[in-house]
């Protein structure tokens, strides 16, 4: 993996992270429960209540080398079993230095409610946020849409690049590791274990075996949801 700035942030999520919120226990646990066996396998999975995807890239020419995508399903509503969840990102090198996070509660009618947001400080590559003790925790059978919103060009509105995904809480579960989680169907929580080490390959097979599960570009010209996952995967492999 590339010694990206953005690599550096996932420092925190920590040990304390992963025992504190999902329950789990890393420290004794073998190098092996953390490969991906069979991958992600959803289960049970909603349908989002609203549209997702990313937008802009015409006004933004980094954004066409490396959109600003999503770490997460979007044909079906990503799991976690933590009440205050760690999001992630994968963004362009861009002129900007903050980046917008906003949470949305959304009923089955598709319409949102902001919950929370707050400014953070953009950089390329791999990012993260955790929703903070200080923010409304997520409520089981509720979908949440959240959402990362960066100005290429401070100056120029045009150049506003957008990414979104859902997620819902689910019930714990008593499995530890990145591929136990994921076989689960617990895709939220698998990224942030297969993440505390970022310098091995779990978390590109994670999310290799998300893609596979997208849908294919229809049209020859948008990028779909696998079309980005695999553009950060060739990025972090190159």
């Amino acid at each position: 993996m590339k010694d990206l700035p953005g690599s550096q942030i996932l420092n925190q999520v920590s040990h304390y992270y992963l025992i504190g919120l999902l329950g789990l226990s890393l420290w004794g646990a073998p190098l092996a429960s953390l490969t991906m066996a069979s991958g992600y396998q959803p289960q049970n999975s909603s349908s989002p209540n609203g549209p997702t995807g990313s937008t802009g890239t015409r006004g933004c020419p980094a954004a066409s080398v490396m959109p600003l995508t999503a770490l997460a399903p979007q044909s079906h509503v990503g799991k976690t079993v933590s009440t205050y969840p760690t999001f992630f990102w994968y963004g362009p090198d861009t002129n900007s230095s903050t980046i917008g996070f906003n949470l949305y509660a959304v009923n089955e009618a598709g319409e949102s409610e902001l919950l929370w947001q707050e400014t953070l400080t953009a950089m390329p590559g791999l990012m993260h946020y955790t929703l903070p003790s200080t923010a409304p925790g997520l409520v089981a059978g509720r979908q949440y849409r959240w959402e990362v919103e960066l100005l290429c060009y401070p100056d120029r509105p045009s150049s506003l690049l957008r990414a979104d995904a859902y997620i819902e809480v689910v019930p714990s579960v008593s499995t530890r590791g990145a591929g136990q989680l994921a076989e689960a169907g617990i895709w939220y929580d698998a990224l942030a274990v297969a993440l505390a080490t970022p310098s091995t390959p779990e978390w590109l097979e994670l999310l290799g075996s998300l893609a596979q599960l997208e849908p294919a570009t229809t049209d020859g010209q948008t990028l779909s949801q696998r079309d980005r996952l695999q553009l950060v995967i060739d990025h972090e492999r190159s």
